[in-house]
This record gives C-alpha cells, sequence and structure tokens, in this order.
C-alpha cells in the first residue's frame, strides 16, 4: 500500500477518478508543526493502521491508497464509513507507540511541498548537515521542519528529494527561488511539467536547482 515505485510493484496504484471521488485523510502528528513525523515513524503508521484494521470493523474498509506526504500520512477512503473509521481509530491506534496523532480532512490538512535540491560538493556531508548549512544562510527557512525523503550521490554533490513546510516554501518564493549554499547562490527553479490536479489535498510543488559557482580568479 505504498505511494510511487512501491504501489506501481505491489500494483496498489489509485485511478485518476479514484482520487477524485475518495476522501482524503491526513493522520499527523498532534503537535504539527512544532513535532513532525519520520519516513520510519510513517512506516510504522501505516503499519499500526494496518493491525487495528485485522482486530475487525463494523463495516467494510476499503481504501484507494496510502501516500507518505513530509511529516504525515495522507490515506484515500473510498467511501463515508472508511473515513468515519479512520477519523475514530487514527487518534488512538493501539499498536501505535508514538506521539499522540490527529486527523485531518480536506482543506483542514496542512499544506506540504517537496523539492528536489541538488547540493554540489557535498558528499562528505549527511544530509542533516547541509540542511543545518542551509538553515545558517537563508533567513525564514525553518529547515528543522523538512524531511529528508531520498537521497543520492552524484559526481561530487547530492540529489536530495525534501519535504517542506509551507512557510519555508513562501520564503523562497520571496528571496526569487534562491537560496545561498555554502560559498555560493543557488537558483531554484519551478518544475515547468508540474499539472495541478483539482484534488482535496494542495498539489505538491516540485522544484530543481542549477548551481550558479562564483566565477574563478
Amino acid at each position: 500500500m505504498r505511494d510511487t515505485a512501491t504501489a506501481k510493484q505491489t500494483g496498489q496504484t489509485t485511478s485518476y477518478a479514484e482520487a477524485v471521488s475518495s476522501i482524503k485523510i491526513a493522520v499527523l502528528s498532534k503537535n504539527y508543526p512544532e513535532e513532525t513525523l519520520s519516513a520510519e515513524q510513517l512506516t510504522a503508521l501505516e503499519d499500526a493502521i494496518v493491525q487495528e484494521m485485522i482486530l475487525g470493523a463494523e463495516c467494510k474498509l476499503q481504501f484507494g491508497g496510502i501516500h507518505f506526504r513530509p511529516s504525515m500520512l495522507v490515506v484515500d477512503c473510498v467511501n463515508q464509513e472508511t473515513a468515519d473509521w479512520m477519523r475514530a481509530k487514527a487518534p488512538s491506534l493501539s499498536t501505535w507507540e508514538g506521539s499522540e496523532l490527529m486527523v485531518c480532512l480536506g482543506d483542514d490538512i496542512p499544506r506540504a511541498h517537496t523539492i528536489t535540491v541538488f547540493f554540489p560538493r557535498s558528499t562528505d556531508l549527511e544530509p542533516e548537515k547541509l540542511l543545518t548549512l542551509v538553515s545558517t544562510q537563508n533567513r525564514g527557512l525553518q529547515t528543522q521542519l523538512w524531511r529528508t525523503l531520498g537521497s543520492k550521490k552524484e559526481g561530487n554533490g547530492q540529489l536530495l528529494n525534501l519535504g517542506m513546510d509551507d512557510e519555508s516554501c513562501e520564503a523562497i518564493r520571496n528571496m526569487g527561488y534562491t537560496i545561498f549554499y555554502s560559498v555560493c547562490r543557488m537558483s531554484i527553479k519551478e518544475n515547468p511539467n508540474a499539472v495541478e490536479l483539482k484534488l482535496n489535498i494542495p498539489i505538491m510543488l516540485c522544484v530543481s536547482t542549477i548551481p550558479q559557482f562564483p566565477a574563478m580568479m
């Protein structure tokens, strides 16, 4: 029941029609955004939901998919009975050992964004240290709220897929889609191929970066 690549492997994908008609429920920390859920915690949360299903329910639980978003899970409930079950059970899952949870629906689901960033000359730095460097150099970027969704070393740098909060995304817009990193300034460009779907959850903002190095003397 994974999004993207894993969903394709298992055949558990969600069609456009199902996504539009389903009821979307986000499960996240009750103290969000001060407290967020890591990728490992989101996996444990999905497992806890499945274990709760095994305990039984008065209705037939039917889901169209589950999606890992920055700091939260978004579940596609096919019918109202399943949505009602999720709203009642998610805050008190019997096998969940993490922080207290809450659920949000529709417009109440916090906005979240993902970016893909290439950090040059960074192979010796952990993603956490890269984000600390970005926070140190840029006003308004709350990198302590960001989550590393994926990383890959390429050449002398790293390509990171990051989940970020709405305030940080707005700060990047206000800076003209640029950020300071190390001894250079990088341009961040919005993905022109991103297509907005009229769903009940905000579309993720996908951007890429082009490093700009100072001229060599």
